[in-house]
């Protein structure tokens, strides 16, 4: 009697636990935490070739993309990377603190500069076992003859109220001798930088043209725009007292 009345006891005990598990209010994922991982390198670059100008030193972005076997992002996850060859570019991390580990979207992202020179680069980025490569062609190809830069703000001088933001939009073109847009150009990128002023990289060309925005935030003085190595004519910003 005594052990049946113990064994209907460890029963209900058992039923009690089971039904606190159930309704506790705590929601239970479904896919916990995997050490299956996917590893996956995302480039600003098309195609498998990027062409640069001569004696042009370009740059692009490079996102490594880490998941667990859910598809969720990995958060927190060291990730190395190498490059086949180093005398073709390095890499830069977008993220001084985090670097080569993923953030809270399980990503790493960088920068990848290249030395101006033609050959195959390959980027390996692991973690955990798990691996992802991404193989680039760098060529050479000669400097466009009928290149012209555009703004929507004429060159010289230029009055900004104080305390104001001044946006000029570029626009950099490359035409045939007959002004026909150069598409054996397009997928290329194009280095550029500037004296004062925020400069956007410029755009990856396109149907013969690349844009960027040069913002000037409360500045004053001559400033200059360069592209391929080439100065370009200066903008000269001084304070509008008219008003």
């Amino acid at each position: 009697m005594k052990k049946r009345i113990a064994w209907t006891l460890c029963a209900a005990f058992v039923s009690a636990l089971a039904w606190y598990g159930c309704d506790n209010n705590e929601p239970v994922d479904p896919h916990p935490r995997s050490p299956e991982l996917s590893v996956q390198i995302v480039s600003e670059v098309p195609n498998d070739t990027l062409g640069y100008f001569e004696n042009d030193s370009v740059y692009f972005s490079v996102i490594i993309l880490v998941a667990d076997q859910y598809g969720r992002p990995y958060p927190g996850q060291l990730v190395a990377i190498t490059l086949f060859d180093s005398n073709l570019g390095y890499i830069e991390f977008a993220d001084p603190d985090l670097r080569d580990t993923t953030n809270s979207l399980g990503r790493v992202a960088l920068f990848y500069h290249s030395y101006a020179r033609s050959g195959t680069q390959i980027i390996t980025a692991s973690a955990a076992g798990y691996s992802d490569t991404r193989v680039i062609a760098f060529v050479e190809v000669a400097r466009p003859e009928g290149f012209t830069l555009y703004s929507d703000r004429p060159h010289g001088t230029i009055y900004v109220a104080p305390d104001s933001v001044l946006a000029v939009n570029l626009s950099a073109r490359f035409a045939d001798v007959n002004g026909n847009p150069r598409s054996d150009f397009d997928g290329m990128f194009i280095s550029s930088s500037a004296t004062g002023g925020l400069l956007e990289r410029f755009s990856v060309i396109a149907n013969g043209e690349a844009t960027s925005t040069w913002t000037f935030l409360n500045e004053y003085g001559t400033f200059q725009a360069r592209i391929f190595g080439n100065w370009l004519d200066p903008f000269t910003l001084l304070p509008d007292t008219s008003g």
